[in-house]
């Protein structure tokens, strides 16, 4: 054990530290900022509420503020709306039932309801396009503000309810292990590897201390555990910003996942970032140039599109795995970003007859699961490992 905890303090030391803490500073500052800017939506749809209730709401500002209108229907109207939304029927609108048949009565307006930005539907539906009344005067105005009001209560509420503490928290988990922190984790595994051939620390090092794989199992030690620390780091500054902008907002929602999902969502996170920094640190020893390091981030770009083009692929390359573990989150998606899970496919049959038409359907893939998506991403992180200790051991360290 000692013989490990000397290389291990060393390699520590001998890293870039300025680099080091100003890429987990910079990654801890963009986070929280991501955070701050979570709740503006929820307090402009407050202060849209606050317009509403107290009946300022004109021509002017509406078009600024209001949810869209989502409308079906039309001549004959939809079936099934229940009463008290709109005119009664008049004796065009109905028809005597045939024996065995049900009939609802029918408008020439459609039926339209308020929705969201998300595109859900918000607050009771009701009968006819207030944006392509003509004029779309003060008098609409007004009329449909009680709508407005109930609708945007729904609205807030939804919003209030998407960021809840465990909602939110599982939201920023998932956000630091995909491009969030992995564009940060490269740039710390490329420097703190790619770096020190320029200073001539690995030269330096290898000349001392000749047993190389002893060396370079505490090197990635090393960056593994920089990679945690600022994990840990970025996800507690960020719950910080959180706590205080639901404090000083007055969210009070609770709900969300256990904290055993969330400690299962932690691990896969953070696995992700080991493995994407584990590859640019071992690109970056083996190329012996920061730069190749950073070409990680081109690697999974390549990844995706090869999966686009080879859906088999899904089955063995990191980005779909990764988007299994951490899909995008409902509601509150500030600060996540990475490539979409594939779930179908397409598959084409030529035509029984000549001339005719080939016929398409759509194939449901099965998402892999979670243990053997894990067990990927690691076996991924170990591969690369062993790719840079057999580079190492190949050829000589150059002594210049």
């Amino acid at each position: 054990m000692r013989e490990l905890i000397g290389p291990y303090r060393a390699s520590l030391a001998l890293g870039r530290r300025r680099s080091i803490m100003v890429n987990i500073v910079i990654l801890v500052a963009i986070a929280g900022a991501i955070a701050w800017t979570t709740y503006r939506p929820l307090r402009q749809q407050r202060g849209f509420l606050a317009v509403l209730q107290s009946g300022r709401i004109t021509q002017e500002n509406f078009f600024n503020f209001a949810p869209g209108v989502s409308c079906f229907g039309g001549e004959f109207g939809p079936p099934g709306f229940g009463p008290g939304f709109g005119p009664e029927p008049g004796p065009s609108d109905t028809a005597t039932p045939s024996p065995g048949e049900t009939t609802t009565p029918t408008s020439g307006e459609p039926t339209c309801q308020f929705i969201g930005p998300d595109g859900t539907p918000i607050g009771a539906p009701f009968i006819g396009d207030p944006f392509g009344r003509e004029g779309f005067s003060q008098e609409t105005i007004d009329e449909i503000r009680p709508l407005l009001i109930e609708g945007q209560e729904t609205l807030i509420g939804r919003m209030e309810r998407d960021l809840a503490p465990m909602r939110v928290l599982e939201t920023r988990i998932r956000a630091l292990g995909t491009f969030l922190g992995i564009g940060f984790m490269v740039l710390l595994g490329a420097t703190f590897f790619g770096a020190e051939f320029r200073w001539g620390v690995w030269p330096t090092l290898l000349t001392h201390e000749p047993r190389r794989g002893r060396v370079l199992a505490t090197k990635l030690a090393g960056l593994w555990t920089l990679v945690l620390f600022g994990f840990l780091l970025s996800l507690a500054a960020v719950t910080g910003v959180d706590a205080i902008m639901r404090t000083l907002d007055g969210v009070s929602a609770t709900g969300g996942p256990s904290v055993t999902r969330l400690a299962e969502q932690a691990g896969w996170a953070l696995l992700s970032l080991e493995m994407y920094a584990t590859m640019a640190a071992s690109l970056a020893l083996i190329v012996r140039t920061s730069l190749a390091g950073v070409a990680s981030l081109v690697i999974a770009l390549g990844d995706h599109l090869a999966v686009q083009t080879y859906r088999w692929l899904r089955h063995f390359l990191p980005t779909q795995q990764i988007a299994s573990l951490l899909p995008m989150p409902m509601g509150v998606t500030s600060g996540y970003a990475w490539f979409p899970q594939i779930t179908a496919g397409i598959t084409c049959k030529a035509p029984a007859t000549p001339g005719g038409f080939e016929i398409c359907t759509e194939v449901r893939f099965t998402p892999p699961p979670h243990w053997r998506a894990s067990l990927i991403v690691a076996a991924w992180a170990i591969g690369f490992a062993m790719l840079a200790w057999a580079a190492l051991r190949s050829r000589d360290v150059p002594q210049s």
